[in-house]
């Protein structure tokens, strides 16, 4: 695990003053939480068994895709996927992807409706409500 690449990625500001109009309503940095490298490494350590090569990770609302990042960069899965249906936060999450030259093809970042991706290849599913 590349500790310094991962602190990188949480250290980026992505609740920068994001605002999506989706629905009629705003939500900008002071509604969007975030989950942190410790939290999640503390969740994942619960769940530490169902890590491994043939984990399918998905993060629903994934915002900026830094679990995604931290999931796929971390631990021996097969697939980390974020979904958001946020523009705005793929974006970021893209700009992160090419700002440290993240070049794995096991980790996306799709700007859908969750209601409309199929994930029944999901061996592991996380979403983090934090509004």
């Amino acid at each position: 695990m590349d500790k310094s690449l991962i602190g990188k990625i949480y250290s980026e500001d992505s609740r920068r003053l994001i605002n999506t109009t989706e629905f009629d309503i705003t939500v900008g940095s002071e509604g969007y939480g975030e989950t942190g490298f410790a939290s999640m490494e503390t969740i994942v350590s619960h769940f530490i068994e169902h890590f491994n090569e043939n984990t399918v990770f998905y993060d629903l609302g994934c915002g900026t895709g830094k679990i995604v990042y931290h999931i796929g960069l971390c631990y021996p899965v097969r697939k980390s996927c974020g979904i958001e249906f946020s523009k705005e936060r793929c974006i970021i999450a893209n700009q992160i992807r090419e700002k440290y030259d993240i070049q794995s093809d096991k980790i996306s970042i799709l700007n859908k409706n969750i209601l409309d991706c199929d994930i029944s290849d999901a061996t592991v599913i996380y979403m983090d409500n934090t509004l």
